[in-house]
């Protein structure tokens, strides 16, 4: 029988991408200027997106958002408005940096706008809202298609995708932080954005101590940075951002 004592000790051998939606998880829900539109388990569901109208208090649900070839499901969506425009942050969470892989961030675009024979959730109808004030979800009726079909109406022109790669450091852990060359992890991003120029976002997420606390090092493209986005994904991120 395992002891309680032990239970509170453990620390696992590997984060791996789980590791890596978690902390990002847990960052996004410890703040509220950036709102969590979908994580992966076991912080989230599988299925369901839930995103803020703008110029309203209401938050619209999509359900059962299925698993596709023709593109990613994104394994965590964050969403910024500012006034009528849309801003959504799609990261894809791997193992380790070699586990990216070319169109990763079209990919993921795609998952919002379709692609071939897929429908795209912007195109799919929501199925429940509320008020942000409000815990109840309200079921939207069939016959109501403004409510249903807002977000495949609203302007493209006022919607922005913000495709992103985060990833484990290899080893995961080291023993202080002071060991972590972010110089090195920054060009190191920088040739990878480079060489993928449909991300715009890259962020490496280690551990470090003897209680496995996380750290971060981002690298974001010159088009990001020069959003106000940018500002508020690095104030997100700051509890264990490095460099």
């Amino acid at each position: 029988m395992v002891r309680v004592e032990e239970l509170i000790r453990y620390l696992p051998k590997l984060h791996g991408e789980h590791g890596v939606d978690a902390t990002l998880h847990r960052l996004a829900r410890n703040q509220s200027r950036i709102h969590e539109v979908f994580s992966n388990p076991p912080g989230g569901s599988w299925t369901q997106f839930d995103i803020l109208r703008p110029s309203s208090d209401e938050v619209y649900r999509w359900d059962h958002m299925p698993r596709v070839p023709e593109a990613k499901r994104p394994d965590l969506v964050l969403q910024f408005n500012e006034g009528e425009e849309m801003n959504f942050i799609l990261i894809e969470s791997k193992q380790t940096i070699s586990d990216i892989y070319a169109g990763m961030g079209t990919s993921l675009t795609e998952f919002f706008t379709g692609s071939g024979d897929y429908l795209g959730l912007k195109n799919r109808p929501a199925w429940h809202r509320r008020c942000l004030n409000e815990e109840r979800w309200r079921l939207i009726t069939p016959d109501d298609e403004d409510l249903r079909y807002w977000f495949k109406t609203f302007p493209e022109s006022l919607v922005h995708y913000w495709p992103g790669f985060t990833f484990a450091l290899n080893p995961e852990h080291i023993e202080s932080k002071s060991n972590i060359n972010t110089e090195t992890i920054i060009t190191q991003n920088k040739e990878l954005m480079d060489s993928h120029r449909d991300l715009h976002i890259v962020v490496l997420i280690g551990w470090h101590g003897d209680r496995h606390e996380p750290f971060a090092v981002r690298t974001y493209s010159e088009e990001f940075c020069r959003t106000s986005l940018a500002y508020e994904l690095d104030a997100l991120l700051e509890p264990i951002l490095l460099g």
